[in-house]
């Protein structure tokens, strides 16, 4: 019979204090203390179950676990064997509700893969669709605007060539004259008057206007735009200029060009 007192470990049957590195702990069933060093238990294991022995815990020693096997009858075998058969019912019946749950599982997740794969190949589809849309428009652009380019281009020549005729109707009564000195305190129209006092010019319709073109110099003279009102006078001032020569075979007479002409 193991002794019951806690101050004499049951199993080496040295006192409680003589182990340091131990705490004492009671078994169950014999109600004997032991050293928990002898019962193979750590310090922290040996406390961790006397504290719980209020909340249904039990612990036996070994030496009370092999009697406990033996001296079980066949009532309590009988109990047992059902326990164990009803707890192999549940488990078989709750690992056929988790494979129902992992088969419901597989089939949804299969869905899935069915939609999303059909989602995706939608969603291809309608990116195809719109890349060709836009290839199409920009095709279209393109052509818009080469034929905007082209319009365009048009327009700007028969502007220019507007431009053109605008400005040769605004030099048709024109004359450019050529060595006519320049003189600085006269103003140009009078200078051309004065030119014309010559008997060649008798008769000859007066110019409305005059003006030097181009920057002065100091090597020539700069020619001088006449202006006259009809064509008919600008005519007879180029005729009398060229064919007379004057005095000076410098001086002659041109048609109002344009300044691309003219330069």
């Amino acid at each position: 019979m193991p002794s019951k007192s806690k101050d004499k470990c049951a199993y080496c049957n040295l006192k409680a204090d003589e182990q340091k590195c131990h705490v004492m702990i009671r078994c169950d069933c014999c109600e004997a203390w032991y050293h928990s060093q002898c019962q193979d238990l750590t310090k922290y294991e040996a406390n961790l179950i006397s504290s719980a022995e209020g909340k249904g815990v039990r612990w036996f020693c070994t030496k009370c676990i092999p009697e406990l096997v033996i001296n079980v009858d066949s009532q309590d075998q009988t109990e047992a064997k059902t326990s164990i058969t009803e707890l192999k019912e549940k488990l078989e019946e709750m690992n056929l509700l988790t494979m129902n749950k992992l088969n419901n599982i597989d089939q949804a997740v299969k869905g899935m893969q069915l939609t999303y794969a059909d989602a995706l190949k939608s969603n291809n589809e309608n990116i195809k669709s719109l890349e060709d849309q836009c290839s199409k428009l920009v095709e279209q652009s393109t052509v818009q605007m080469d034929k905007a380019v082209e319009v365009n281009r048009n327009a700007e020549k028969l502007m220019q060539k507007s431009n053109e005729i605008s400005e040769a109707d605004a030099r048709k009564c024109n004359a450019i004259l050529y060595g006519v000195p320049e003189g600085d305190e006269i103003p140009v129209l009078e200078q051309v008057e004065k030119f014309m006092r010559d008997e060649r010019f008798k008769n000859l319709d007066k110019p409305q206007a005059a003006l030097r073109l181009g920057k002065k110099s100091t090597e020539t003279a700069r020619p001088i735009k006449v202006v006259f009102e009809t064509i008919q006078s600008k005519w007879a001032f180029i005729k009398r200029v060229n064919s007379w020569g004057l005095e000076n075979d410098k001086v002659f007479c041109k048609l109002d060009a344009s300044k691309e002409i003219r330069d």
